[in-house]
């Protein structure tokens, strides 16, 4: 990885430097954020972590670690980090007023500020390499990022041979297991969670586009989470709504035998119904004023590419 554009960037940051993962932050990105601040201090930079809204799960592993943030922080002046993010819209606070914005991200797109995109599959891959390169070690901080990698590979299904490598490069530094990783990743979910889990599998309704499951439902809270359970459960595709959002995953076989993802999708869903999105081919998410009617358009996008794409079939509701 040549972390050099990076490096450039944030060297000549001027302190206090705010780092800012996206609304409603998942554990990659609060993994990232809480890292960079790290490498910011070994720099001897005062930094904060400001992360306004967070998901459940990056909840319970800021809390497991010990690990500091804010949720509120006044960026006007300052110079501002926001990392795994691609979108405008999904920047949790207005930056307009920044003295300067730097993006440090993994998803395809264009970006609205100064950026640095690295193909890799999540934005802990890049914020370790940093800390590998100044030569940090801080056990909590690399204990996240594992999870944030782990996280944002689907369990390590979506992962590659360069998310192994610094995976396996964390676990050394810190001689830790990924038994650790997952202790700290997937302790036993909150009875609200666990309740929208099976709630969104009740009320699941499910598109069979041949050998192919595209299954909808609705939840409360915690899109990602049931979303997850969905394709865990049988899914090709799972589409989850709520009054806030539309949350999609996508198993990777579907994307190998048909060359749809979740970005092709909902991409089709925003020049119909409006709304931003963003996240990963397998993984992403929508915000949009009516999320059932994203919803039920991403059904009828995928069942277009599909068409598009030469499959032949009878689409049956279940």
């Amino acid at each position: 990885m040549n972390l050099l554009p990076l490096l450039s960037r944030l060297v000549v940051l001027r302190p206090p430097v705010v780092v800012v993962p996206h609304e409603g932050a998942d554990v990659d990105a609060v993994a990232s954020a809480v890292g960079l601040v790290r490498f910011f201090r070994a720099l001897e930079k005062e930094a904060v972590a400001l992360i306004p809204s967070l998901s459940a799960p990056a909840s319970r592993l800021l809390d497991a670690l010990g690990l500091e943030y804010t949720s509120e922080y006044s960026v006007d002046g300052k110079d501002v980090v926001v990392v795994d993010t691609v979108s405008p819209h999904m920047i949790p606070v207005d930056v307009s007023r920044a003295r300067r914005v730097v993006m440090v991200d993994h998803h395809p797109g264009d970006h609205p500020f100064d950026a640095v995109v690295y193909d890799v599959r999540s934005c802990s891959e890049i914020i370790a390499e940093l800390l590998f390169h100044a030569d940090v070690y801080d056990e909590p901080v690399y204990l996240a990022l594992a999870a944030g990698i782990v996280s944002d590979t689907a369990g390590l299904h979506g992962a590659d041979h360069r998310s192994l490598s610094t995976l396996s490069r964390i676990l050394r530094s810190i001689d830790r297991d990924l038994s650790d990783v997952y202790e700290v990743l997937l302790p036993r979910r909150d009875i609200s969670e666990r309740i929208a889990r099976l709630r969104a599998l009740e009320r699941s309704e499910i598109h069979r586009f041949g050998d192919y499951l595209v299954v909808l439902s609705r939840v409360g809270a915690f899109e990602a989470s049931a979303a997850s359970v969905i394709v865990q459960a049988g899914a090709d595709v799972a589409l989850v709504y709520s009054d806030k959002r539309l949350t999609g995953r996508m198993a990777p076989r579907f994307q190998g035998e048909t060359g749809v993802d979740l970005l092709s999708i909902f991409s089709r869903v925003q020049s119909l119904v409006g709304g931003s999105f963003g996240g990963h081919p397998l993984a992403a998410g929508m915000v949009v004023e009516d999320p059932e009617k994203a919803a039920r358009a991403a059904v009828d996008a995928t069942e277009a590419l599909l068409r598009e794409r030469g499959f032949s079939f009878v689409h049956r509701v279940y």
